[in-house]
């Protein structure tokens, strides 16, 4: 069975596998939480790396997903090792998305 992957979904993967720069996460976290860059350097500076580390961890996650999509397509059923470890890192990367956004909760309120 072949996996269908409708243009806006291909974009966005596209758009999540592409390297983020500082600078723009630096603006964005100023931006969206209205931080004073000069008073709340330490943590801009932590929500930056932390934002960071989770975009490459996704981004991880989504060529892991595109090359399981890719060899299903081609007809190449993958191990059942790697469809655990993909199983495993879908779950894992969920767990650190739903915490860093109860985190991010507490910081602001």
């Amino acid at each position: 069975k072949k996996i269908e992957v409708s243009p806006e979904e291909a974009k966005a993967e596209q758009e999540a596998l592409a390297e983020a720069k500082e600078e723009e996460v630096r603006t964005g976290i100023i931006e969206e939480y209205g931080f004073d860059e000069d008073t709340d350097k330490e943590n801009i500076d932590k929500l930056v790396k932390s934002e960071l580390d989770h975009r490459s961890k996704l981004s991880k996650a989504i060529g892991q997903k595109v090359k399981f999509r890719d060899q299903v397509n081609e007809g190449a059923e993958p191990s059942e090792e790697e469809k655990k470890a993909l199983k495993e890192k879908e779950e894992s990367a969920a767990k650190r998305t739903e915490f860093r956004l109860e985190f991010r909760q507490v910081i602001l309120f």
